[in-house]
């Protein structure tokens, strides 16, 4: 500071000093501030991203034996849609989300849960062939995949009322 000084130098050393990756590991926990969180895209094209998320078991099964509900929720429109399953083999999801496909159009990018339908060999091919765009959501939190997880809470409250 004796040889060289500029207004808000202080404030410049501090930055850099925390900056540095020994003075991060260093430091306690807390004094370093949090990144503030990114924005999300505004999705205005329909069909351009979809949320699919999987209902059940549901018990008991309807007369014809269905026991799952396979849900897809537009992001743009909030359009929702529910497709009746017996089984939740990826076979049988990709399928069933080939019929959606083929009556409302192929979305550009599909965000579903880790479950292993979905991270399947199969839906992958089937992305790749279809040119889809495929998003996870973290593990065991929901709410990364919100807006389906909405609609399964919807559905399931009607359900109760419906018996």
């Amino acid at each position: 500071m004796s040889d060289f000084t500029w207004p808000g130098m202080q404030a410049d050393v501090t930055r850099y000093c925390q900056s540095c990756d020994v003075c991060q590991r260093t430091l306690p926990k807390g004094r370093v501030t949090k990144v503030p969180l990114g924005s999300m895209p505004l999705i205005e094209e329909p069909f351009q991203r979809v949320a699919v998320d999987l209902v059940g078991p549901i018990k008991p099964a309807t007369e014809r034996g269905h026991r799952y509900i396979l849900v897809l929720v537009d992001y743009a429109t909030r359009y929702p849609e529910a497709v009746p399953m017996k089984t939740i083999e990826a076979e049988s999801v990709a399928e069933e989300l080939l019929g959606i496909y083929s009556r409302l159009g192929f979305p550009k990018e599909v965000l579903t849960d880790q479950g292993s339908q979905f991270v399947s060999g199969v839906m992958k091919e089937v992305s790749r062939l279809l040119s889809i765009r495929r998003l996870t959501t973290t593990p065991y939190h929901a709410m990364c995949n919100g807006l389906v997880e909405k609609f399964k809470h919807i559905e399931s409250n009607v359900k109760e009322d419906v018996r």
